[in-house]
């Protein structure tokens, strides 16, 4: 029987692997190396959850475990999905010359995910 662990990492592992294969087939003079990683979480999970999907990520060859800490920190951050969508809204809609709100306005970022 397949731990949800191992099922966990071999998917994450599939995921890279292909996501790999088609980054650099597209971009050639690209180094592996310096690919940066966001995986989200629901906003439910606690740290330690958050530290298990690091090193899942690690088990999946995502990011080297070889690696410095502050190298694997710098190259895979975890966000809760919340705080993901609202940096989302804030360089999509702030940060551009041709952005929708203005400085003083404000905007909700609502999940309504399963858990909340």
């Amino acid at each position: 029987m397949v731990s949800y662990r191992t099922a966990a990492i071999d998917y994450l592992r599939a995921i890279h692997t292909y996501t790999m294969e088609q980054f650099l087939q597209n971009n050639p003079t690209a180094n592996a190396a310096q690919v940066r990683y966001v995986l989200t979480i629901p906003a439910t999970w606690v740290n330690k959850d958050s530290e298990n999907l690091r090193q899942i990520a690690i088990e999946a060859n995502v990011i080297s475990g070889s690696e410095s800490e502050a190298v694997r920190k710098a190259r895979l951050t975890v966000l809760s999905e919340a705080h993901a969508a609202s940096l989302f809204c804030e360089r999509e809609y702030c940060d551009t010359s041709a952005t929708q709100l203005f400085k003083g306005q404000r905007y909700a970022v609502i999940d309504l995910g399963g858990a909340t």
